[in-house]
């Protein structure tokens, strides 16, 4: 089942270089930001619950990396695990384990535009049976739609905004 997908241009400066400081720090890429699973200033759903567990393994931004999350009924519980990452896109392999069990396939596709990066985010399921019947009574673009859009808002003010 395809999930919801939305895309944002964002200024994407290419390669750091040596900052002056009479210049304001560039911004970061979006493709470094993304290779981050979890990052909890981006998430849609960051915020469900103030008590949320989270624990990372490996090398952020690098093939193998993982986020892993447990919190209420809202936040669920689940893992993110980085499987591809070249400069055109990234892959994570989503699986959550409550409220219910699924899988998923995310991908951070990479357009450039002019001083610009467009970020596509999308979400892939298996088409079991349960999957096909759902697609019939729920439209997971509004379902879930709302959510990737403030996502993509967040990831572009992380990526637009100053470095520290």
């Amino acid at each position: 089942m395809a999930g919801a997908h939305d895309d944002r241009a964002m200024t994407d400066p290419g390669p750091s270089s040596a900052r002056s400081s009479s210049r304001p720090p560039r911004p970061r890429s979006p493709r470094t930001s993304a290779t981050s699973p979890g990052g909890s200033g981006r998430s849609p759903w960051e915020g469900q619950d103030p008590n949320l567990k989270r624990a990372y393994t490996g090398t952020p931004g690098e093939v193998g990396s993982t986020y892993a999350w447990n919190g209420n009924r809202k936040a669920g519980a689940g893992t993110m695990v980085v499987t591809r990452v070249d400069p055109a896109e990234i892959g994570i392999d989503l699986a959550f384990t409550a409220p219910f069990k699924s899988t998923s396939t995310v991908t951070f596709r990479f357009v450039d535009e002019d001083a610009a990066t467009r970020v596509v985010w999308s979400m892939q399921s298996p088409e079991n049976v349960m999957a096909k019947i759902m697609r019939v009574f729920i439209n997971m673009d509004k379902l879930i739609g709302a959510d990737f859009d403030k996502g993509l808002t967040q990831l572009k003010a992380e990526v637009e905004s100053p470095s520290t």
